[in-house]
């Protein structure tokens, strides 16, 4: 856990929000966008654990094949 993610948690809001996730860097990337339910934190190990929901669009993969697509 560190002040970078905080601050950042901290911007967004409440949850549940949604996540972008991108995987890549030349274009096109594969990109999903899934619905966070839930943010603990967890002072024991210094961590931060985000529950996922469902996912809300998905760019640039095929889902027959399971491997990136245009």
């Amino acid at each position: 856990m560190t002040d970078y993610w905080e601050n950042r948690l901290e911007k967004v809001g409440p949850a549940p929000f949604n996540l972008r996730l991108l995987n890549g860097m030349t274009p096109p990337v594969p990109e999903a966008t899934v619905v966070v339910t839930k943010v603990v934190r967890k002072m024991s190990t210094k961590t931060i654990e985000l529950h996922l929901g469902k996912v809300v669009e998905v760019h640039h993969w095929d889902r027959k094949r399971e491997i990136p697509g245009k």
